[in-house]
């Protein structure tokens, strides 16, 4: 009997450290990707799905790690390029008034020169999908933006809110706080949802206690009748929480709880102090958390946590990675987490693969995506990572999850495909002109710093 045919697809991903994250999180030391269109169609031993597939190309791994595309479960694409323009004061005092300043003054082209610059390196370093958290004015530029490099992305309404006496917000004139506003907006961007493309929506209010329990209600409501994320920033600072508690009476998770605020729909961002009276609600509702270990650190959340995201992770919550901010890189949340969680004395620290579930599974299950993506198998839409091995901080190769999240990083990133493209390689984008993409960035933050009136920043003098 004559053997069967090898099945045609389109790409196959050969002799590479297979990383599947599958139920079981089987690797394959010398393993294979099939991909046919959109989706993997195989993945195990080389030999065995070489045998089964025949790609139109062929990609080889050469033995690096080959993975899930990381997802970034929460990134402010308006903030990519206030990297190195704002001072440093900006993160300790007075920064609202540079944010609400730069905010007010995007304008559509630069959100896009902004969304493409926060693609492009979100995909040079392993990251195929994020979700903007509600800061994007004009979705549609940055969504125009996300499909031309190439990267998967999640949209909704920008800045909702409509109680607060944060400085930001009552400072920036676009977005003001009114319940006719968000009225008006609540849902605006879930027709995305319609079609199965790389740009999706969600539902997102601003959240630190700036909703009100109207808002929230009907936001969460929305969300979860339309199968769609809602998400929202929460517990982040003890002066935060201390307001939000003499408004409500109660500790805030309970709060939520008692509104019908923590479902498994719901994806809240931060979280860096949960108490154990609220921790119970956050297991039993089965919602996510997103935590920022980077912009944790910058702020000085992190001092005199009551429970931190290690211990709700091995409880059993689903904990995702966002990087939040542009200044410390997109390829930096994992390690810092990993570090973080020895950092804060827990007696088990985070082990490598823990992290590496953060970064993939538990953003996409954060995300609403875990069905679709987070792991390389059979039926799931082909978002992946093929990393090099021939580098000096790769060396010697022997523990390969941990190291491209602590050394390699980035800088091992070598071929990158979501929905079946290849959108990176060798490095190197293949949908734009990275010239092109980084004279619009700097066009764009030069005007609106000069507009700011925010100088050259660093201590020490520059000469032109």
């Amino acid at each position: 009997m004559a053997e069967p045919r090898p099945r045609d697809c389109d790409v196959v991903i050969r002799h590479g450290y297979v990383i599947t994250m599958n139920p079981d999180r089987t690797v394959y030391a010398d393993g294979a990707v099939a991909i046919a269109g959109r989706e993997i169609v195989m993945v195990g031993p080389d030999q065995d799905v070489a045998a089964a597939c025949q790609g139109r190309e062929t990609i080889d791994a050469r033995g690096a790690p080959v993975h899930p595309g990381f997802v970034d479960a929460h990134w402010h694409n308006c903030n990519e390029t206030t990297r190195g323009v704002f001072p440093d004061v900006a993160t300790t005092k007075d920064y609202y008034r540079y944010y609400a300043a730069w905010y007010d003054l995007m304008s559509p082209a630069d959100e896009h020169a902004s969304a493409q610059i926060s693609g492009l390196e979100m995909l040079r370093s392993g990251i195929t999908c994020f979700m903007e958290p509600g800061t994007a004015f004009d979705t549609d530029a940055v969504a125009d933006a996300a499909v031309t490099v190439g990267i998967r992305a999640s949209l909704s309404e920008p800045f909702l809110w409509d109680i607060s006496d944060d400085p930001m917000l009552g400072s920036m004139r676009r977005t003001p706080g009114t319940a006719q506003r968000c009225s008006k907006l609540l849902g605006r961007e879930l027709w995305r949802n319609e079609s199965d493309g790389l740009v999706r929506g969600h539902i997102g209010v601003f959240g630190s206690g700036t909703a009100s329990d109207g808002l929230l209600r009907d936001a969460c409501e929305l969300a979860g009748s339309s199968g769609a994320i809602f998400t929202q920033h929460q517990s982040s600072t003890l002066h935060g929480i201390a307001g939000q508690e003499a408004r409500m009476g109660e500790m805030p998770l309970v709060h939520f709880g008692k509104l019908g605020l923590l479902q498994p729909h719901c994806s809240f961002s931060h979280m860096t102090r949960v108490r154990d009276e609220e921790a119970w609600l956050v297991r039993e509702s089965g919602m996510s958390v997103i935590w920022s270990p980077a912009i944790s650190m910058n702020w000085g959340w992190v001092k005199g946590f009551t429970r931190n995201h290690p211990r709700l992770f091995r409880e059993g919550v689903t904990v995702g990675l966002g990087s939040d901010v542009p200044k410390f890189g997109v390829d930096t949340a994992a390690m810092v987490a990993y570090l973080l969680s020895r950092e804060q004395g827990d007696p088990e620290p985070l082990l490598a693969e823990e992290v590496f579930e953060m970064a993939t599974l538990g953003s996409a299950r954060a995300m609403g995506l875990d069905a679709r993506i987070g792991s390389l198998e059979p039926g799931k839409l082909a978002d992946v990572v093929v990393r090099m091995a021939e580098l000096p901080e790769y060396q010697p190769g022997h523990y390969p999850v941990q190291n491209l999240l602590l050394a390699s990083r980035g800088r091992s990133v070598h071929t990158v495909l979501v929905d079946g493209q290849v959108v990176v390689r060798s490095g190197h984008s293949t949908r734009v002109d990275e010239h092109d993409v980084y004279q619009a960035a700097r066009t764009s933050a030069g005007r609106l710093a000069s507009q700011i009136g925010i100088p050259p920043n660093g201590s020490w003098p520059v000469v032109a």
